[in-house]
């Protein structure tokens, strides 16, 4: 059985298609945030990975536009007080 798949392409790519700087793309893969390949010295993307890796930011951040920015500044003022003084 000889599945065929896709080559891995190089974290210049990557960061390229996320539009963000290799070293950013290499600090997301060591935190785990995107899956690799190491060859070497050198870090390798699985294409079909670096595009679930966008589709899922791109919901996460719908998903956050939605939400308050900051929720101790949507409290009833004596509560916001409350919460600065963590009580």
């Amino acid at each position: 059985m000889n599945q065929e798949q896709s080559p891995l392409i190089s974290t210049q790519k990557a960061a390229q298609e996320l539009g963000v700087h290799p070293s950013t793309l290499r600090k997301w893969a060591n935190r785990g945030k995107l899956p690799f390949h190491k060859v070497g010295k050198v870090y390798k993307f699985v294409p079909s990975d670096v595009e679930t890796f966008i589709a899922k930011t791109r919901v996460d951040e719908a998903l956050n536009a939605n939400a308050p920015s900051n929720p101790v500044n949507q409290a009833v003022p004596e509560q916001a007080v409350a919460a600065r003084e963590g009580l």
